[in-house]
């Protein structure tokens, strides 16, 4: 109970101190849950149960859910947390590139960042992201981000509230499965790309994978309800019946020419927009090699002939996705004392109690609904206040001695920054008398003051051509391209501020300069305030013998 108070149950992705934690997955006609002493090198899996919603036509769904949670939870025994998973079809998924390394850095800049690209308002969600890939050279990382609206956060806490479950984690199924997709080896070491389709009733969740790392994310608002409903329709039967049929027959012929005919046609159509998706993931990302794997998962996962009818439709190889397999990593024992028949039925509820390095920060619990703080124990308490006490006393007498050291590092810091200062002044500028670095930040002061009252009153022209060169200038980044601009020439036309530019782009590798090109293309297509001055148009580019790409392009402020 100590370790609890004065040491973080998480530090840098691993984990400090064992812990027992109920993983939570609510489907669409039952709720599986996973019970797994999670540590900081094993991962003990004591129990999977699942259980189904009573059919009770006179309860209402959240009804039967509380009973369902209250029956998991008797039979669960003691535990230190609760983690749960929402549907990735209640989570908007942003694909970013930022500019830091640091998840506490990246976090800072994560609403300015995302805000203008969600369908809400940033102030009525809850966003938190995982980092998927990161490029130390360049202090970059690869994020994805999950935003969910505060109202579903509401109702999906409620559901477990109204059940005497206080959720200290709320995580998402994609990311669930992700998890445990990264802790099996063999799927880990999977090559090139490959995808995870996660079937549903009345959505299909995709995923896009490169050398086992999490690069895109989709949800098709279409599952095997929408097949069976289609079907419905156009031979007239019961949508029940149609189900029936696609449980005991699957994808394969059942000898009725009228329904077999229906469930092709539907069936195609339905893996067609999958298909489509994963062109577009693949366009995306530029893939130099098509996608090697497709792995099912979901409840839907095993009907019958689903991995031979897409393979022959895809042409990409498929196959189940086996979530016993989290057993040959020897990180993970199990320990459940009953034989489990099926386990990719408790994929998500396990995925959600064992999280991987890459999703063990992610969290939906933020802003308003981080968990309260629950009150510590009176010997907690006083320990935790004597401890308190004697840092804080070490503090102030390490503090006291620490004094003159400070003094004279800062006095050794003036000076270098006096020098620097002393750097930026025209020759002829009038410095003190007395040069301290007090008197040097007010003359640098006086000296903005002068250049700003001689630009400011081009700010006023209607052609802004100080705005525009400062945005010119963010974008064409000289610390990151090698360009050089011949002419940037800005006109007044129909009483809007016509801006053409040309100039010469060299890769900083010597090669491959339309692969970088891209980059730079890219930048100008999301600038703030620049916009093409055709829509149509984009960014005309050609190369040039032993000088790399030239570009011109016509812009103008956008309104």
């Amino acid at each position: 109970m100590i370790k609890k108070i004065f040491l973080p149950e998480i530090y840098k992705n691993r984990r400090v101190y064992s812990q027992t934690i109920l993983g939570f997955s609510i489907e669409d006609s039952y709720i599986t849950c996973a019970k797994v002493i999670a540590g900081k090198t094993q991962n003990i899996v004591k129990k999977v149960i699942k259980e189904k919603l009573r059919i009770e036509s006179d309860k209402d769904h959240n009804y039967k859910v509380k009973l369902a949670i209250n029956n998991i939870i008797s039979g669960m025994g003691r535990y230190d947390k609760v983690y749960v998973s929402i549907p990735a079809s209640k989570v908007v998924f942003k694909e970013l590139e930022v500019p830091f390394l640091e998840m506490d850095k990246i976090r800072m800049i994560l609403d300015y960042e995302i805000e203008s690209k969600l369908p809400f308002s940033i102030k009525d969600s809850v966003l938190d992201f995982i980092i998927t890939k990161q490029i130390k050279e360049e202090k970059k990382s690869q994020i994805i981000v999950a935003a969910v609206r505060n109202q579903d956060i509401e109702n999906i806490l409620n559901l477990y509230e109204k059940a005497g479950v206080n959720p200290s984690k709320i995580t998402i199924d994609l990311f669930s499965i992700y998890s445990i997709f990264r802790q099996i080896p063999e799927y880990r070491n999977i090559k090139n790309s490959s995808t995870i389709i996660d079937l549903g009733s009345s959505s299909t969740r995709i995923a896009l994978l490169q050398d086992g790392n999490l690069k895109l994310t989709r949800v098709i608002p279409k599952g095997i309800n929408t097949i069976a409903k289609n079907i419905s329709n156009q031979i007239n039967k019961s949508i029940e019946e149609v189900k029936k049929n696609i449980k005991n027959f699957g994808l394969m012929p059942t000898g009725n020419k009228e329904y077999d005919d229906a469930l092709q046609k539907n069936a195609i159509a339905f893996f067609n927009d999958i298909q489509f998706t994963l062109n577009s993931f693949t366009l995306k990302l530029a893939l130099d090699k098509a996608i090697s794997k497709i792995l099912f998962t979901g409840h839907y996962s095993k009907i019958k002939n689903l991995t031979s009818f897409c393979k022959n439709l895809l042409q990409i190889p498929c196959e189940i996705f086996d979530c016993e397999k989290i057993f040959s990593n020897s990180n993970f024992i199990n320990k459940t004392k009953s034989e489990i028949e099926d386990w990719n039925q408790f994929t998500i509820a396990l995925g959600t109690a064992i999280l991987s390095p890459e999703t063990l920060n992610f969290n939906l619990r933020r802003k308003s609904f981080e968990p309260k703080q629950i009150n510590l124990l009176s010997k907690q308490l006083i320990t935790s206040i004597l401890l308190t006490s004697l840092i804080f006393i070490t503090l102030i007498v390490y503090g006291y001695f620490q004094i003159n050291s400070l003094s004279k590092k800062i006095k050794t810091i003036e000076k270098e920054e006096t020098r620097k200062l002393l750097k930026i002044f025209p020759k002829d500028f009038k410095l003190p008398k007395k040069i301290n670095f007090k008197s040097l930040i007010n003359r640098a002061d006086r000296l903005i003051s002068e250049k700003l009252e001689m630009w400011g009153p081009f700010e006023k022209q209607e052609l802004k051509p100080l705005l525009i060169l400062q945005e010119l200038t963010n974008i064409i980044d000289k610390r990151r391209f090698d360009v050089t601009m011949e002419s940037v020439a800005i006109t007044e036309e129909d009483e809007k501020a016509k801006i053409e530019i040309e100039g010469f782009f060299r890769s900083k590798t010597g090669s491959d300069h339309f692969t970088y090109f891209a980059d730079l293309a890219k930048r100008f297509e999301d600038s703030k305030i620049l916009e093409f001055w055709d829509p149509r148009e984009e960014i005309e580019s050609r190369p040039v013998e032993d000088k790399g790409i030239i570009f011109s392009a016509t812009l103008k402020l956008k309104e």
